[in-house]
């Protein structure tokens, strides 16, 4: 009894209390947030407390939840325990014990981490319930046995949910771990562990030797929802249900739903919401427990269109795409085009082919990749209409001369009702030009035509050359009856006038 006396005023003097609010830290203990505490930091030989300052009573019942962090050093140190003792708020050491090691009376729940084989520790993390500071196994409460269902490291790096209850009728203590349960053991806590007091303090110790982690925890505040639609997707027009499915360690004293579309709800289980537009919402769950802490959650609903179709397609002319006027849902939609019944491939818009000159029909079936609705078809007939085919009738020709240029239509399907010349930079719109040049040079000749259908011809370009006859002479004395030569220059033929007396 003097050892055990001796021991705690030890603990007393080396963790002293360093806050006075509900949750009392101790050693290298630091308070992260509003509800989250580091215990030990990867550093040797911490060792750190974290206390509630109120006692509960065990002839009630208890259901905590937290969430605990062991660290990321596979073959780290030590652990951290849960514990419930009468004594003190500044109970706690470093080493083995995890702040658990000697302290009497106390029950602890403890995930311990590290191997000591001299304490008979199973090589995989374990965890335990033992009675009265006694770490050692062979006269455990419960256990030992793998702290995780799943894996033997809980050194991961991350967070995990501890859950510890206590019913205070049927006496049983039970522990899980990310859900599942691992120990429980029935007994009589008050009369058995507690000579007969139920009040007790209760709170989380942790500790480091030579090896090391960050072992930190966390009262649970955890905003979780779900969703009444498949993957969060949920149809246009179909009511998405929300059911409130949060876990805290104390009684959570507000909710706060924020739908993302501008509506909110104060329930723990809103109603049936409707979303009157199709588009993605950031669905948020905010939760206050009544510690006064606050946390929330947010994730995002998509709301699928049903399918809809309104399809417009206008005449055209040969060797032109058609013009679309095509109004549908788009997200999460599928479509099907067809042109005059063949498949064509297309998105929210078709890929339309080279067409024929003639009638022809595009449709498109829009279905709904959610199976939201059902599917919609729209058609649409349009026409493509022939282009007038033309030719220019033109020649080379001489400067100073009248020449004729001709409009020529080849086909039979169209009446052209308008031409247009551009000859020596001038714009002429009848069938027939005729045009003198003055010049002697090349000349680019343009023609096209437009039809009564609205269709306009190719354009026909060609070119022509104008020429221009020059002669240059001199005046010449002759003498009678001698020969004399005559002499011109120029271009082309040459013919002399008068030809009497001419050679």
């Amino acid at each position: 009894m003097l050892r055990r006396r001796i021991l705690l005023a030890l603990f007393f003097l080396l963790f002293k209390q360093v806050s006075y609010t509900q949750y009392i830290v101790n050693g290298s203990a630091q308070k992260n947030s509003c509800n989250c505490y580091t215990l030990t930091q990867p550093v040797q030989w911490q060792g750190g407390s974290v206390w509630n300052s109120n006692k509960v009573n065990l002839t009630n019942s208890f259901d905590f939840w937290f969430n605990v962090f062991l660290g990321c050093n596979d073959g780290g140190a030590d652990g951290i325990v849960f514990i419930l003792q009468p004594l003190s708020t500044s109970i706690g050491s470093s080493g083995e014990g995890m702040g658990f090691g000697g302290v009497s009376p106390s029950i602890g729940i403890a995930l311990d981490t590290y191997h000591n084989p001299h304490l008979s520790d199973p090589d995989y993390d374990h965890i335990t319930i033992q009675a009265n500071g006694v770490i050692a196994h062979g006269s455990d409460v419960a256990g030992p046995v793998a702290i995780s269902a799943a894996s033997n490291n809980v050194e991961d790096c991350q967070w995990h949910k501890l859950r510890i209850s206590w019913d205070a009728n049927t006496k049983w203590l039970r522990t899980y771990f990310d859900g599942v349960l691992r120990l429980e053991k029935q007994l009589d806590l008050v009369g058995t562990i507690f000579n007969n007091d139920p009040n007790v303090y209760w709170g989380f110790t942790g500790a480091t030797g030579g090896q090391v982690n960050l072992q930190q925890f966390c009262t649970a505040l955890d905003p979780i929802f779900a969703a009444s639609s498949s993957n969060d997707i949920s149809c246009e027009g179909t009511p998405v249900v929300f059911t409130n499915t949060s876990e805290s360690f104390a009684p959570i004293t507000n909710y706060n739903w924020s739908f993302g579309d501008g509506t909110f709800s104060t329930a723990v289980n809103p109603p049936p919401h409707v979303y009157t537009a199709p588009g993605q919402y950031k669905v948020t769950l905010k939760i206050t427990g009544q510690d006064g802490c606050e946390r929330d959650s947010s994730r995002t609903i998509t709301i699928a269109s049903n399918p809809s179709a309104d399809l417009q397609v206008f005449d055209t002319c040969l060797n032109k795409l058609p013009r679309l006027a095509f109004v549908s849902a788009t997200a999460g939609m599928n479509f099907q085009w067809t042109m005059d019944g063949s498949s064509i491939p297309g998105n929210q818009q078709p890929n339309i082919p080279a067409l024929a000159a003639g009638n022809h029909q595009l449709r498109v079936i829009v279905s709904s990749n959610y199976g939201c609705g059902r599917p919609d078809t729209a058609d649409a007939n349009f026409s493509i209409k022939p282009l007038p085919e033309i030719d220019a009738v033109v020649a080379d020709g001489c400067a100073g001369e009248q020449m004729l240029f001709q409009g020529l239509q080849k086909d039979i399907q169209t009446s052209i009702n308008r031409w247009t010349w551009t000859i020596d930079n001038r714009h002429f719109s009848t069938k027939d030009v005729q045009y003198q040049f003055n010049q002697q040079k090349e000349y680019d000749i343009r023609l096209w035509a437009l039809a009564t259908n609205g269709c306009s011809s190719d354009t026909i370009d060609k070119r022509i050359k104008i020429a221009k006859a020059i002669v240059s002479a001199e005046d010449t004395s002759i003498i009678k009856n001698i020969p004399a030569q005559l002499t011109v220059s120029g271009n082309g033929n040459f013919q002399w006038s008068p030809p009497i007396g001419l050679s």
